[in-house]
């Protein structure tokens, strides 16, 4: 499942997203085999954080219900086939057992009840879409968090809290 296209370079986001999850592999809190093997980003937007993960190497897939999502084949990040401009949450339910790993950089804002309905929709669309070892990799801003952790104290996962890249690892609720 090897990548093998040639891929833009790495500067900016992308170029911070590829070295905060190779120190979160270096560091023993993330798998590098999830990286490597089936990955879905949700809500990839422009695909700054699709590129990154591409760069591991593994079959990489896009989501978002924005048209930005386009932009990653225009791009050549990814090909048409991989890319869905499409509720990422309907795509989880309708694929299940699929992904090594579910990616969603900077969740959120979570400010409002529909906020927080929709990120416990993602977690369990997610756990559908993840194979029995798959895990969730969320990261959020920091006022966002609070509700992430929440949500993980209530079995969904790990959380760690770092200033600069707040993350959680989650697989399948226990």
């Amino acid at each position: 499942m090897e990548n093998t296209q040639t891929l833009p370079r790495l500067t900016g986001r992308a170029l911070d997203t590829k070295m905060h999850l190779d120190l979160l592999v270096y560091t023993g809190k993330l798998d590098e085999s999830h990286l490597k093997r089936k990955v879905l980003e949700f809500g990839a937007g422009w695909g700054t954080n699709t590129l990154a993960l591409n760069n591991f190497g593994g079959a990489v897939e896009a989501v978002d219900v924005s048209g930005a999502v386009n932009e990653i084949v225009t791009r050549g990040i990814l090909p048409q086939d991989r890319v869905y401009h499409q509720d990422g949450i309907q795509l989880l339910r309708d694929r299940p057992n699929t992904y090594d790993l579910v990616a969603s950089f900077l969740f959120g804002p979570i400010s409002s009840p529909q906020d927080e309905k929709f990120l416990r929709e993602f977690y369990e669309a997610a756990s559908v879409g993840i194979k029995q070892d798959g895990r969730i990799l969320l990261t959020s801003d920091i006022s966002s968090f609070s509700y992430i952790e929440r949500l993980a104290q209530e079995g969904y996962g790990v959380v760690s809290k770092n200033p600069t890249f707040p993350h959680a690892f989650i697989g399948r609720k226990a």
